[in-house]
């Protein structure tokens, strides 16, 4: 803080007034010494000169200063404006040292001795106080008597007028408020001041010039505070006054937002909340501000106004149930072109509110459709659980095998409520005598699935009796019976994992591949005696005319002896030939007969006939279901197809 035009801070005058008393020694926590000032509250490394003795004042004044080496403990020298170092003691440094002790020694103990800083302090105060002879005289007593208690005492006494306050604090209020009620403006240097405040008897509540020095800069700093506040408080209130003056005449409509602002300064050059604000430029300002807030509120009120017809608006269409998501704005103006409340609105925000609305049903109706299809793809789940533990039941019931077809199937649950449920969901269409093998119901989809596990689980439990069959060396034929059948399975742990239902089909299957391939073992070997007989008929002379003549030797004489040669062991073709040869050696005619059976050929190609139809039977039989679904609506016919001949061929045969 300034104090006055004198350019000096309070902490520096107070540092420079401040008697030897109110510095004070310590120590740090690394053992360096240190000074603080209990009144500027300055601390500083340096020893201040109020506490130097004359001997540390006469060598302060010299450039060279004595150190200690920290390492060998050897003391040397440094002159700080040269920025020169020494071991040995300059001369300087000497000389100064000399008259130090000369000081010491003459020196001797004075309760009136003044120090430097203490004989600047009476210069400075005598300067000061110029005009005023009574202000003088006071004011070098209180600087004696500081003088003379700080020569007494290392620690600042305290004075009867200051005792008389109960303590410093007390005193120090009672000093600034001597300064409030003398009314001592912020900027009133000390010197001015001290004319109207030295007769009163406060003025000595502080015994100390540096003190009163002090209280008077805390007292301008907390004047300077409070002038400023009541300044802006001031400032606010004008503001406030004139601002309210616009309020109250545009509320009569005696100005409005569109008034220049000469035209208002001359209406209102008369009301002293006008000449109240000083500067016109400032009177302007706060018009153009005053306009400013006129349109917000003309603004916010149109805002309003439209948010409340929206309000209404949207409501109304709320209301009206002829209105979709469907309806168009056009359309829906031609409708509401003769209603007041709509053609008051404004269009853009009616279009906006409208547009809105339809947005908002239209969410409606798409969470509606999503309600409404989570529900029914709920029940179809529920419908086709229930479908198909139908078919597990009749899979169960053994209704249902690979070979089943749906038509047959689906002839038998047609009234069950399980089926009927199914097709009754959306997107299960029913079946039709009339739809093709391309559009197929769910209820159709959900069996062929059913028959395509059920054949993959057919195929790989037919492999694990495969290979229990070849461990066991065990070969059904056409008479085993289902008990034969477990026998050979019972304590396989492999066996355990499949159904009892499948077992039975197996069992079925195993039966029926060991029948039909003994009818066709039967069928070959007839033939096989047929084509012997013929062929031995040609050669029927040689055969009576040699009588050593055996089978194994006619072998070799056959047309087709490459064919009977791994049958001329064969017992069966033997026993033929030796009774063929019995016959024609004792003159009987053994091939008579078929001379009198010309349609012997005719039942050769017929039995060649039914054989073919029944391999074709059989491939029949081993179609897949999976095709059979396929061909809902057609007749049964061979699948001209590769993949559909191999899959046949893979089913018709079984564990050869």
């Amino acid at each position: 803080m300034i104090l006055g035009n004198s350019g000096v801070g309070k902490s520096t005058l107070a540092n420079v007034l401040a008697p030897a008393s109110d510095w004070s020694e310590a120590t740090s926590d690394d053992g360096r010494k240190y000074y603080f000032n209990k009144l500027t509250r300055v601390t500083t490394w340096e020893k201040p000169n109020e506490l130097k003795t004359p001997e540390e004042l006469a060598i302060s004044s010299s450039p060279w200063k004595e150190y200690t080496n920290a390492e060998t403990g050897k003391k040397y020298y440094y002159n700080h404006i040269t920025q020169k170092s020494a071991w040995e003691m300059p001369s300087e440094y000497k000389d100064a040292l000399d008259k130090a002790k000369g000081i010491a020694s003459k020196t001797q103990p004075s309760s009136t001795t003044t120090t430097p800083a203490q004989h600047a302090t009476n210069t400075n105060t005598n300067t000061s106080s110029s005009s005023d002879t009574k202000a003088k005289t006071d004011t070098k007593a209180d600087e004696k008597s500081s003088t003379n208690t700080r020569s007494s005492s290392p620690t600042p006494a305290v004075s009867k007028r200051e005792q008389s306050y109960g303590n410093k604090d007390d005193a120090w209020g009672a000093f600034k408020q001597l300064l409030a009620d003398m009314n001592v403006g912020s900027t009133v240097p000390w010197d001015s001041a001290l004319k109207h405040i030295i007769c009163d008897d406060r003025y000595k509540a502080l015994s100390k010039i540096a003190d009163k020095k002090a209280a008077f800069l805390e007292y301008q700093v907390e004047r300077r505070k409070t002038e400023q506040e009541d300044r802006r408080r001031k400032e606010k209130q004008v503001r406030t006054d004139f601002l309210n003056m616009l309020r109250e005449a545009a509320s009569d409509a005696t100005i409005t937002a569109r008034h220049p602002w000469r035209r208002v300064s001359r209406a209102f050059m008369h009301d002293p909340r006008h000449d109240a604000v000083e500067d016109e430029r400032d009177r302007e300002d706060l018009y153009d501000e005053f306009v400013l807030e006129m349109e917000r509120q003309d603004l916010d009120a149109r805002q309003r106004e439209k948010q409340e017809s929206a309000k209404k608006f949207k409501q109304r269409l709320e209301e009206d149930k002829d209105v979709t998501s469907r309806t168009q704005w056009r359309r829906y103006v031609q409708h509401m072109e003769n209603d007041p409340q709509f053609r008051a609105m404004d269009k853009l925000e009616a279009l906006r509110v409208f547009e809105g609305h339809i947005r908002e049903l239209e969410a409606r109706e798409a969470e509606t459709d999503r309600v409404n299809k989570e529900r029914q793809r709920r029940d179809s789940r529920k419908a086709r659980d229930a479908f198909r533990q139908l078919l597990n039941e009749h899979y169960a019931a053994g209704d249902i095998v690979p070979k089943t077809r749906w038509r047959e199937f689906v002839k038998g649950v047609v009234e069950d409520e399980r089926y009927v449920n199914l097709i009754s969901q959306p997107g299960a269409d029913p079946p039709s005598s009339s739809s093709s093998s391309s559009s197929r119901s769910m209820p159709h989809e959900l069996f062929g699935d059913f028959i395509d596990e059920l054949e993959e689980n057919i195929h790989r439990h037919k492999k694990i009796l495969k290979e229990i069959f070849q461990e066991s060396r065990f070969v059904p034929t056409k008479h085993t019976t289902y008990r034969e059948f477990e026998d050979v399975l019972q304590g396989n742990p492999r066996v355990l994992a499949i159904p009892r239902t499948n077992l039975t089909y197996l069992h079925a299957q195993l039966v029926d591949k060991a029948g039909r391939r003994e009818q066709s073992h039967e069928r070959k070997r007839r033939k096989l005696l047929e084509r012997q007989r013929e062929e031995l008929r040609a050669i029927q002379d040689s055969i009576r005319e040699q009588s050593d003549m055996t089978w194994e030797s006619v072998c070799t004489t056959l047309p087709s002896k490459e064919a009977y040669e791994k049958y001329a062991t064969d017992p069966e073709l033997k026993a033929a030939f030796d009774e063929i040869a019995a016959g024609l050696r004792s003159g009987q005619d053994v091939f008579a007969k078929d001379d009198k059976n010309p349609s012997s050929d005719n039942n050769d190609r017929s039995r060649g006939r039914e054989s073919k139809k029944d391999k074709d039977q059989g491939k029949d039989r081993g179609r897949t279901s999976k095709r059979d679904r396929d061909d809902r609506g057609r007749d049964t016919k061979t699948d001209d197809t590769a993949d559909g001949k191999k899959r046949k061929q893979e089913e018709g045969e079984l564990l050869e």
